[in-house]
């Protein structure tokens, strides 16, 4: 009985090891599966997008604020700077115009790996006018 206890002992142990080898190959194939999974998705998408602003840009809050007769040119000048260009009237020797000029530049890229690959440049100017007479505000527009 010894000897067929031994052997039934060896039979077991023989087919929890193909049985280990079975679960084994198995978890192998689901990692295997899950790794191609993640390679083939969104992982290899890229996307940048960058904005710059040439020039002296005139945001609509601060050029809300200058009122015409109101708004000096000394205000003007430390709030805006210094204008992009300076024209004198004709016909009225005290009065100008300055001129701020800005041009805005949107660039976008995107990818994915090895299927598809854009880019898009969006490109925007924009002028802000200011009407000065003996040092104060007459007419303010934009261009």
């Amino acid at each position: 009985m010894g000897s067929l206890a031994c052997l039934d002992g060896w039979l077991y142990q023989k087919g929890k090891d193909t049985m280990n080898r079975s679960h084994l190959g198995h978890a192998a194939v689901v990692v295997l599966l899950g790794l191609c999974c993640a390679l083939s998705s969104g992982c290899l998408v890229m996307s940048s997008n960058e904005e710059t602003r040439e020039g002296k840009f005139v945001a609509d809050t601060t050029f809300d604020q200058i009122k015409p007769g109101q708004t000096s040119a000394a205000w003007v000048k430390a709030t805006l700077g210094e204008p992009s260009a300076r024209t004198k009237v004709e016909d009225q020797s005290d009065a100008e115009v300055w001129k701020y000029t800005y041009t805005e530049r949107k660039e976008g890229v995107g990818a994915v790996f090895l299927i598809f690959g854009g880019t898009s440049t969006k490109e925007k100017s924009g002028t802000a006018y200011v009407e000065l007479k003996d040092g104060v505000v007459t007419n303010k527009w934009r261009g």
